[in-house]
């Protein structure tokens, strides 16, 4: 199902596209069935390659971003941004050291798009360090957290 109609384009071209119009931006993001997911996942495809259509959607997810972890550890995003890390990055599946580096690119492309969007650095580090935070947290089990953090650290 593609309600865009721009699904296989986009593909193709490895852009990314907020599939509603601009005015539904926000009801979009709020409809999400873990809170903030898709934010995590545009910064997922965007670790692959892709691209947003324009500034205005990057604008749009780094804000999410930042508005989701401001108040971290204790917000609902920090439970989806351990669910994401437990799922797609540190899941147990791959061997400890190349699960921390999966996650540190995660990080370093979250970091990355926004800076590309213009968000001011020291709110990125902040962003990098809620990160950080909900994990040393919240996530003691994951595989790899150690190394990962390491990573974190000196990068």
């Amino acid at each position: 199902i593609d309600p865009t109609g721009f699904g296989v384009y986009d593909a193709v071209n490895f852009t990314l596209r907020i599939p509603v119009p601009e005015e539904g931006w926000m009801n979009w993001y709020e409809e999400d069935r873990l809170p903030g997911m898709k934010v995590l996942r545009y910064y997922n495809f965007c670790e692959r390659g892709y691209q947003p259509i324009d500034n205005r959607t990057r604008s749009f997810i780094n804000s999410r971003m930042v508005h989701g972890l401001s108040s971290a550890p204790a917000s609902p995003a920090a439970d989806t941004l351990l669910t994401f890390f437990k799922r797609k990055l540190l899941d147990g599946e791959r061997p400890e050291e190349e699960a921390a580096e999966k996650a540190y690119s995660w990080v370093c492309s979250v970091r990355a798009e926004m800076e590309k969007g213009g968000v001011d650095k020291d709110i990125v580090g902040k962003t990098v360090n809620s990160i950080r935070d909900i994990l040393m947290e919240k996530g003691n089990a994951l595989p790899g957290l150690d190394t990962f953090l390491e990573k974190l650290v000196q990068g």
